[in-house]
C-alpha cells in the first residue's frame, strides 16, 4: 500500500485508476468547482501531477465516474454550448469513454477518453 499527496481542497465524487496507463481519473464536485481531471503520480517525488483537467458547467455538481470500453451509450449525452472548450483532444481510435454524474441534477456527461495522452472530450 502506497500513501500520496491529494489536494484537500478537491471534494473527490469518484477515483478510477487505469494500470495500463498509470493514470488516475478524478471526478470532483461542488457547484463552482466540479471537474474531471486525470493525473499521475510523479515517479521522484510521488506527487500527483495533472495531465488533463476539464472543469463542469457552473450549473452542476459533478459526482461519481465510471470508465468503460467498446460499449454504446445511448441517451445519456447532455450537449451545453457554454460547457466545454475545444481541448485539443487526439482521438486514439478506440472506443474508451468516462461517465460522470451529477448530484440534484440528474444528468450524466460522456466523455471520449484518450489513455495514451490521458485526456478526454465533452
Amino acid at each position: 500500500l502506497e500513501v500520496f499527496e491529494h489536494d484537500g481542497s478537491q471534494f473527490t465524487q469518484g477515483l478510477e485508476y487505469d494500470v495500463a496507463s498509470g493514470v488516475f481519473l478524478e471526478g470532483t464536485g461542488l457547484y463552482g468547482e466540479s471537474h474531471l481531471r486525470s493525473w499521475r503520480l510523479d515517479r521522484h517525488t510521488n506527487k500527483p501531477v495533472t495531465a488533463h483537467q476539464l472543469n463542469i458547467n457552473d450549473a452542476f455538481f459533478g459526482e461519481g465516474i465510471c470508465s468503460y470500453v467498446n460499449k454504446t451509450a445511448v441517451g445519456i449525452r447532455q450537449t451545453l454550448d457554454e460547457h466545454h472548450a475545444d481541448n485539443d483532444f487526439i482521438d486514439d481510435g478506440t472506443d474508451r469513454y468516462i461517465i460522470q454524474l451529477t448530484w440534484r441534477e440528474q444528468k450524466a456527461f460522456l466523455y471520449k477518453y484518450n489513455a495514451q495522452n490521458a485526456a478526454f472530450k465533452f
